[in-house]
């Protein structure tokens, strides 16, 4: 069973979906997309944990991958892993020598990622075709292409917008059915780390000339639809 009690299986009800190529580290090409979720939460989990102990986290700054692959949970289908993420970006950037290196680190091309090729392949069934955005096609498209704050941005938005219905699956962008239950509060908390780590990038991005071009990439990206987007939830 996947997330939610769900079987492995496209939302339609085909067959397993498979990941046909190597896109992420830590995935096996042969494993579908829900045994690759659930690894991928219990590796966040564990990660949280050593980035909380001042040992952990000089044993992570070792680690060449550590951010390349913290970075990949942005995308994740499941919004835990996102927070994670976001939680331990930040809390590197604030706790370690690590910021510039994030900083350069979010204009790099996302390139292969598991998340979004599992969305590039659900949306060109036959029966999905047409279902993205001409912005959604481009970023799934042209990985090689797009920075990661951009996908990142992307992703965050999608969830708002494709969560489905008080917090059910009802009316769910196909790829969040393999998420689980998305709630209000649990959509305040994981929108409040990615505000903080926004804030964190654009207060440290250097001077003002960088910190203006940041802010107005961000904008471009979709930086005041995250405002937007978050604003129905301030009465939850």
């Amino acid at each position: 069973m996947g997330p939610g009690g769900m079987n492995p299986q496209t939302p339609n009800g085909s067959s397993s979906f498979r990941i046909n190529r190597k896109n992420m580290l830590f995935t096996n090409k042969s494993e579908d997309y829900p045994s690759i979720l659930e690894k991928e939460s219990k590796l966040f989990k564990c990660i949280k944990v050593i980035a909380d102990l001042t040992i952990g986290i000089g044993y992570l700054q070792k680690i060449d991958i550590f951010i390349p692959s913290i970075f990949g949970g942005l995308y994740s289908a499941r919004p835990q892993v996102r927070k994670w993420a976001s939680d331990i970006i930040t809390y590197f950037y604030h706790k370690t020598n690590s910021g510039p290196i994030i900083n350069q680190h979010i204009h790099k091309y996302v390139n292969e990622n598991v998340h979004l090729a599992f969305i590039k392949e659900l949306y060109s069934a036959p029966n999905k075709r047409g279902l993205l955005d001409a912005n959604s096609q481009r970023i799934v498209n042209n990985t090689h292409k797009v920075q990661k704050y951009e996908a990142w941005i992307w992703c965050f938005l999608r969830l708002l917008q494709g969560r489905g219905k008080l917090g059910s699956k009802v009316g769910a962008y196909d790829e969040f059915k393999y998420s689980g239950t998305i709630t209000d509060s649990y959509l305040i908390e994981y929108g409040l780390s990615t505000l903080l780590l926004i804030q964190t990038l654009l207060a440290n991005a250097g001077e003002l000339a960088e910190r203006t071009k940041l802010r107005r990439m961000f904008k471009t990206a979709g930086l005041m639809e995250v405002f937007d987007s978050l604003k129905p939830l301030d009465n939850c």
